[in-house]
């Protein structure tokens, strides 16, 4: 995803993925899209019913949001994966 402009989604937690790592979000309108209404308001996140909508969504450049914090992960922690993974594995040796 790193290296996407943007993702399109119906119902998908991709969609925060997404916002996290600066990109624009296109939801697709069908089925439960509307899971995501608390997102609709946001600069990044389109909504297209049709391949034309998504054309136009895919033209926009990623927009700073002002004053919201779209943080939604942790930063990867090595030493605490490192540390669980140990864990793990001397569970599997007793």
């Amino acid at each position: 995803m790193e290296v996407s402009d943007a993702i399109l989604v119906i119902q998908s937690t991709a969609i925060y993925e997404a916002l996290h790592l600066k990109r624009i979000g296109v939801i697709l309108k069908k089925q439960t899209y509307t899971r995501h209404e608390h997102l609709f308001g946001l600069s990044n996140v389109y909504l297209v019913d049709n391949a034309k909508d998504l054309s136009s969504a895919m033209e926009n450049n990623y927009k700073e949001e002002v004053g919201k914090n779209l943080s939604f992960f942790d930063d990867f922690d090595e030493v605490r994966f490192f540390a669980f993974m140990n864990m793990l594995q001397n569970q599997n040796l007793s």
